[in-house]
């Protein structure tokens, strides 16, 4: 039994680690989108202020409008994974802690107590079958 708690523990504490790098990582690339867009912005802002209507009128503004809209996607679309991963990682951590470790079931013999937890896990979109 004590082979069987060890894993399970270990199980779940490597889900959590992964969970946070990939939260982490999220937060990383969203904090990058964000110089990139807010400077692309500001920078558009600069060259547009000059002569509004020559701007966007002009086949080089149209070509940069064009260009900054990549940075924006990519800023809006790093910004909702940072919150999903952060939001995954968080259910888990919920969860964990509710449940508590359910390596450490209180049950003398087999039940049902770890796949209960690992279904629970499964149904949030969090694999713990690692």
């Amino acid at each position: 039994m004590s082979c069987l708690v060890s894993k399970t523990a270990e199980k779940l504490e490597k889900a959590l680690l992964k969970a946070q790098a990939r939260e982490r990582s999220a937060r990383q690339k969203a904090r990058l989108s964000s110089i990139v867009f807010w400077g692309l912005t500001v920078l558009l802002f600069g060259v547009a202020c000059r002569d509004v209507a020559s701007f966007f009128a002009s086949s080089s503004g149209v070509r940069l409008m064009a260009l900054w809209t990549l940075p924006a996607a990519w800023y809006i679309v790093s910004s909702r994974l940072a919150g999903q991963a952060a939001q995954d990682l968080s259910k888990l951590k919920n969860t964990a802690i509710s449940r508590g470790y359910p390596g450490l079931c209180p049950h003398e013999n087999p039940c049902g107590c770890r796949q209960d937890f690992f279904d629970k896990m499964e149904k949030q979109g969090i694999d713990l079958y690692l």
